[in-house]
């Protein structure tokens, strides 16, 4: 599903449409379990520009986090992100 982004959040562009490719619960094991709400989204141009938390680069991306969600460092676009982010970005989603 494609939304258009209304605010600047973490990098994203104003009045950009962008890819919600999932909606995922992680499960940090090394904290208790703590259950870990993303969303997966894609920049159709196809490079990443998200600069907030869970970005590619992100210190949170633990091993098993990563393997969870086959996380792998790529310039295709794919980032991860905050429900919360995500709803300050895509409010009319």
């Amino acid at each position: 599903m494609t939304a258009s982004c209304h605010r600047a959040v973490h990098g994203l562009i104003s009045g950009h449409a962008y890819t919600l490719l999932d909606s995922l619960e992680l499960v940090d094991k090394e904290h208790r379990n703590k259950k870990i709400h993303l969303v997966q989204m894609r920049n159709p141009w196809g490079k990443e520009k998200y600069t907030g938390p869970w970005r590619a680069d992100d210190d949170r991306w633990t091993a098993d986090l990563k393997s969870q969600v086959d996380l792998t460092k790529a310039d295709d676009g794919i980032f991860y992100m905050r429900n919360q982010d995500f709803k300050k970005a895509f409010p009319r989603f």
